[in-house]
This record gives structure tokens, C-alpha cells and sequence, in this order.
């Protein structure tokens, strides 16, 4: 987003900020005008808004694309847009607008598609798709059981065909709606979606840049633990990811890690460590669904006999992917390729020659480049599919740091990691977003704060989750145990909620029913178990009133972490009230924008408090929020402590009760958040 020098926003109006807003049939570009003028009273400074191309009818999300030179005619086409962006420029904001450049609906809906579903390679369309047409004999080919599908797709969704990016004339044939947009003077910054499954993206970045000179651009990328942004990217940042892991890790006390380990196990059964579940979750995802992206990379180097070392390979792949490119190999990129090609080689050691095939041309050492493009392509819808979409559900030990970017064996945050990741954020990406909920998040910020708070009282949590494990025997342990922790993650959550979360949960673990064959006697017998639980609402009251004010005090500090911290801070819709919502579509349900904006006017919810004093700390102090950040010295490691520039301190205590002395600089210094009981503050002099 774009900045002047004293930190505030393009208008002036403070320090950047965004506010996220699901578009659909039900909320189109004419309600988001509407909201408007609460999002200015609220304080952000950039509507960021999901996708407005023309996409499939009814699609309530927008990202299935079937004609990205259009505004979509169900959110009221180009007259609803202009009607938002007067409404923004007349209240001082900017927009932040989703692009979606890595596929389109392979539907009939998309004129392109069905052109070339009808003529094959000889299309007018063709050079846009990403089709293997010699495997093909120059026609789609799309199945039936799936290993015959010759396009790639994202992730394995057959509706979903990936487009050739890398080709100049997709990318303008492609973004003309986006340079346009971009032009528009109520236009601030662009949000690439699914960085990685571009072929090469620093080259469409670069595309991108000289197409929207003046647009901030974030990208959508989940970075492993140790992993850093490629510098050469023209971009500001991530939208967030990373930064809600490293926030909730903050409440995570790892001592309680070995007493929830041996709880899991009593409880479940389940002996496999997080590792093990990784590894099964992707030969899983790469032998059934991601099957024919094996078998194309294995085509690529011209040996189907390849595909059990892909395979492997991309089992152990520790990050996302690489970047490499012809001539250009970064060190860490190296690293990653060199370390895990000896990890396989120990696996697999009779595929030793096969290896240091595929080593060499990902090291760009060989003439294979393009089987290399096709391996990076294949590691992220691994990961995706085989973590994020089974391993999360499949291994239950404890839920809330099961999501997007997480890892759960980083049990837990310190303090002097959590300032070395802000002091790098603040060097090199300060205009990176900070999220801690978004449209794809598992389960909502508050969930996973309420969660956090049972690693303060393990011997607690033991005892209550044995008796109520004891009492509900009639689905497997894992998932038992995740409607547990979902229960009083989410409580007071209705019959039809949960029932419909647990069917997504148990059908995405696959153990025992799964979406492409489901299991209608299992997943009766989950929502049986969801009703008897829902029947002992007076015991699961008992279970979630000793989580309440611990969860609720680190939901506070959240708040405050993501307002003042370097970067961007992004407010998901309807979070500014206690969200304690799951994985999509639950949470991108109708938001009453009526009653947060009389919350705002009365101050009566307390998240909401919080969330609009830090937003007037950000607007009365632009320069200390585009400031250095400085680590503050506190006697105890319960306590966070950091300055923004010269005027603002945060104090943010990480257990119950925690209170300690900081080391503040000489002044006199007012708390500017409503007091929540909890040692909570944002300070200024």
C-alpha cells in the first residue's frame, strides 16, 4: 500500500490498514459502498476486497474466473464498482483489490475453455491453458477414476485449469481488467492470489509491476519456518500468514507440550509423530489426486519410470518449492534441493543415478528445465493437499496449530523470536500484511486463542478431556478428539454448524470416508456423536468456563499484536466482534455491519474497544507505526514488551495473570486502550 514519508496512508488518514470484504450475489460491490462509512469510522485505511472478476454464476467466492477481463455482472458490474469507489474516495480510503492470475474455471461457462475442450490444440484459445497436448493427442483430456487428465489444475480440482503465465501474451490477454483497475485513482494495491502456482513468478511480478507501476503488491505465499521471501521478487510482502502462527505461538506455553503428546496417544491411539502424518498425508495426496502432475513431471524427462522418485522427492520437500531458473539458483534454494535429494538418497538407495538426475536439472545443471518448472510446480499442491487439507485433520493432537502456514511441532513462540521476526519485517517488508484470520483459515482467530489457553493447564485439560473421551466412544479417537477441542474452541456453536464442520473434517482426513467416496454410515455416526455432545451442553459449559478469560485476554492481545506490530495489519469481515467461527464456509457468513457500527458508536462490545482505540493510536501516531521497532526489557518472559518510534510502547502479558516491570523510557505515559482487566496496553507520551 502505498505510503508518504511520515508513515500515513495515500490520504493521510494514518498508518495502513485493511479490512477484508467476501463479495458474492448476497454482498455485492453496492453493499461493500454501503459499509463504507463504518470501515472510515473504524479507522483502516484500504478496502481490501476479494475477487471482482466474472466468475462461474453464484460462486461464492469468486476465485473460479471464467472471464478476467470483466467485472463479474453478479456484483453489479462496472457501475456497482464505480459506486464503491466514489463512496471510498469520498471518505479518504483506497482500495486493495484480489487478482487471480494462476487459473480459471474449466467449465462451459468459460467461453476460452469450452473453445478449447471443442477444438483441441488447434483453438484460438489453446496457448492460454496449461495443457500437455502431446499426451493428448492434441485434445483435453479429462478422465474418468483421473490419472488421464493432460492439463494442470489447481491443486486437484478438475473445475480449476491453471494458465500459462509464463507466456506474455496470457498475461496480456489476461490482466487488461487489472491494469485498468489499477489506474483508477481509488486503486492502491494489488493481492496476488496462490503466488506459487505460477510457473515462474518473479517473472510475472516483474510483468505485474510494469503493468500497475503505482499499485502496492502483496502475494499470497505460505513460507516454511526459516524461509525468507526470494529478494528478487518486486513485491512488498506477504498477506499474513506467517504472522498469525508467530502471534497465537506467543500464548503457546511449550512446557505443556509432553503432557498434551502423552494425552494424545492415551487418547487416540494415534502414535505417529507430526512428521509421519506429513509423510502420509502427501504420498496419499501425490498417489490419488496429484497423480497426473507425478506422471507429467515424470514425461518432462522423458521417463515415466521417474515417478516413484518425484514422488519421494516431493514427500520430503520441507518448504512450499523452490525458484530456481535457468542461470539463476539461489543459496537457499540450493540448500533446500541439495539436503533433501541425500535425505531420498538414503530412502531410495537403489534410485541413487534417478536422484541425481532430477538434482541436477533442479540445480539447473542439465538441460531439463522444463521438467524442473514441473517439479516446483508439483511441491506446492503437495503441501496443500496433503498437510493442510488431510494431515491437519487426521492429526488431532491439538487443533489450534493445525492452519494455514502452521506448524504443529512449533509449539510455541519466545519473546526474542518474536522480536527477530518483527525487526526483519520492519527491514525488509515493512508494508507486508499481518493477519490473523482470513477467508482461508481453519478455524477462527478466537478459536485458536481460547485453545491456547488449555497449554497454561494441561494437568487440567488431562483430567476433563479423558472423562469426556470416556463418555464419547462411538467415532475413532482422532476424531473424537478434534470435536473435543473444536467444542470449546468454538463454543456456543449450533447443531447444524458443527455437524457440517465435522463432515468437511472427517471427509478431508479420508481415514474414513473422504469426498470422492463418502461414507454415509461413518459420517451418521459422527453427527450422532456431535448431537450427544451438544445434548450435555451443561457439561461442555463446565469444560470452556475455565478457557473464557485466559482465551479472551490472549484474543485482546492478538488484537493489539496485529495493530501495532511492523506491517500491514488486516482485519478479516466481522472479526471486530468475538470470532469463534470454523473453516470455510462458516466463516464467511453475513456480516451485520449495522451492529458493529453501533458497537463502534457505544464502545459496548470490548474486542471492538480494543480494535478502535489502536486504530486512533495508529492515526494520532503515523510516524512511530512506519518507526523503528525496539524491544522493550521486562523481568519476566511472560511479559512482551516493544516500542513503535519514539511515542507508542505495547505491553502484552502471554499467561494469566502475567504482570511484570518494563523498562519504559523517561516520560509520562497514557494507556490508550480501554482497560480489559488483563494488563493490557498501548502507550504514549
Amino acid at each position: 500500500m502505498k505510503t508518504s514519508p511520515d508513515g500515513r496512508g495515500a490520504d493521510g488518514r494514518g498508518a495502513a490498514s485493511t479490512y477484508r470484504l467476501q463479495l458474492n450475489p448476497s454482498f455485492r460491490l453496492t453493499d461493500a459502498a454501503d459499509a463504507v462509512p463504518y470501515l472510515a469510522a473504524l479507522g483502516v485505511t484500504h478496502v481490501y476486497l476479494s475477487p471482482t472478476s466474472e466468475a462461474t454464476r453464484g460462486s461464492a467466492h469468486g476465485y473460479d474466473v471464467v472471464d478476467p477481463t470483466q467485472l463479474r455482472d453478479e456484483l453489479g458490474g462496472p457501475a456497482a464498482f464505480e459506486t464503491l469507489c466514489a463512496a471510498v474516495e469520498a471518505h479518504g480510503l483506497r482500495l486493495l483489490l484480489d487478482v487471480v492470475p494462476n487459473h480459471m474455471a474449466a467449465t462451459d461457462q468459460n467461453a476460452w475453455w469450452r473453445d478449447v475442450v471443442a477444438l483441441g490444440e488447434s483453438s484460438e484459445h489453446a496457448y492460454l491453458f496449461d495443457v500437455d497436448w502431446a499426451a493428448g493427442d492434441g485434445r483435453v483430456r479429462r478422465g474418468p477414476p483421473r490419472e488421464q487428465i493432460n492439463y494442470r489444475r489447481f491443486f486437484e480440482i478438475d473445475d480449476l485449469v491453471a494458465l500459462r503465465q509464463e507466456d506474455k501474451r496470457v498475461f496480456a490477454t489476461t490482466h487488461t481488467l487489472v491494469a485498468e483497475l489499477a489506474r483508477h485513482p481509488a486503486v492502491d494495491g494489488l493481492r496476488v492470489d496462490h503466488v506459487d502456482g505460477l510457473r515462474d513468478p518473479s517473472g510475472y511480478l516483474r510483468w505485474l509491476r510494469a503493468a500497475a507501476p503505482d499499485a502496492g503488491v502483496v502475494v499470497e505465499k505460505i513460507l516454511g519456518a526459516d524461509e525468507v521471501l526470494p529478494s528478487a521478487w518486486p513485491m512488498d510482502g506477504t498477506t499474513g500468514y506467517e504472522f498469525a502462527t508467530r502471534a497465537l505461538g506467543l500464548f503457546v506455553d511449550p512446557t505443556a507440550l509432553p503432557a498434551l503428546d502423552a494425552l494424545y496417544v492415551d487418547l487416540t491411539g494415534d502414535r505417529r509423530t507430526w512428521p509421519e502424518a506429513v509423510r502420509a498425508g502427501k504420498h496419499h495426496a501425490l498417489a490419488t489426486g496429484l497423480a497426473p502432475d507425478v506422471a507429467r513431471v515424470a514425461r518432462a524427462f522423458g521417463d515415466a519410470g521417474l515417478a516413484d522418485v518425484i514422488t519421494e522427492l516431493a514427500v520430503e520437500w520441507p518448504v512450499y518449492r523452490t525458484y530456481t531458473r535457468a542461470g539463476e539458483v539461489s543459496d537457499g534454494d540450493a540448500a533446500v534441493i541439495e539436503t533433501t535429494c541425500a535425505r531420498v538418497r538414503a530412502l531410495l538407495p537403489d534410485r541413487v543415478s534417478a536422484i541425481e538426475r532430477v538434482e541436477q536439472a533442479l540445480l539447473r545443471r542439465s538441460p531439463d528445465d522444463e521438467a524442473a518448472d514441473r517439479f516446483q510446480m508439483l511441491t506446492g499442491p503437495a503441501m496443500a493437499k496433503g498437510v493442510e487439507d488431510r494431515a491437519f485433520y487426521d492429526y488431532t493432537r491439538f487443533v489450534a496449530l493445525n492452519e494455514v502456514g502452521g506448524d504443529p511441532d512449533a509449539f510455541g513462540v519466545s519473546v526474542d523470536d518474536w522480536h527477530a521476526a518483527c525487526l526483519r519485517t520492519a527491514d525488509h517488508h515493512p508494508a507486508s500484511m499481518l493477519a490473523t484470520a482470513t477467508h482461508d483459515t481453519k478455524r477462527g482467530e478466537d478459536v485458536r486463542a481460547r485453545l491456547a489457553a488449555i497449554t497454561e493447564r494441561p494437568e487440567w485439560w488431562s483430567e476433563v478431556a479423558s472423562k469426556w473421551m470416556a463418555r464419547h466412544d462411538g467415532i475413532d479417537g482422532p476424531t473424537a478428539y478434534l470435536l473435543l477441542q473444536t467444542l470449546v474452541g468454538a463454543w456456543p456453536v449450533d447443531e447444524s454448524r458443527l455437524v457440517a464442520y465435522m463432515h468437511k473434517a472427517v471427509r478431508e482426513a479420508g481415514a474414513h470416508t473422504t469426498w470422492a467416496s463418502p461414507d454415509d454410515a461413518y459420517e451418521r455416526a459422527v453427527a450422532d456423536e456431535v448431537r450427544a455432545a451438544l445434548d450435555e451442553s451443561e457439561l461442555v459449559d463446565a469444560l470452556v468456563a475455565p478457557l473464557l478469560e485466559p482465551g479472551r485476554a490472549n484474543a485482546l492481545a492478538q488484537v493489539v499484536l496485529r495493530l501495532t506490530a511492523p506491517g500491514v495489519p488486516d482485519t478479516y469481515q466481522g472479526t471486530e466482534f468475538w470470532d469463534l467461527s470454523l473453516v470455510d464456509p462458516d466463516n464467511r457468513r453475513p456480516v451485520d455491519f449495522g451492529a458493529r457500527a453501533e458497537a463502534l458508536r457505544t464502545r459496548s462490545d470490548p474486542k471492538l474497544a480494543v480494535l478502535a482505540a489502536a486504530f486512533e493510536a495508529r492515526r494520532a501516531f503515523p510516524a512511530a507505526f512506519a518507526g523503528a521497532y525496539r524491544p522493550l526489557e521486562t523481568d519476566t518472559p511472560d511479559v512482551l514488551a516493544y516500542m513503535r518510534g519514539d511515542d507508542v510502547a505495547v505491553v502484552v502479558p502471554l499467561r494469566s495473570g502475567a504482570r511484570g516491570d518494563v523498562a519504559l523510557p523517561p516520560g509520562t505515559w497514557t494507556n490508550r486502550l480501554p482497560d480489559t482487566g488483563t494488563g493490557l496496553a498501548m502507550m504514549s507520551r
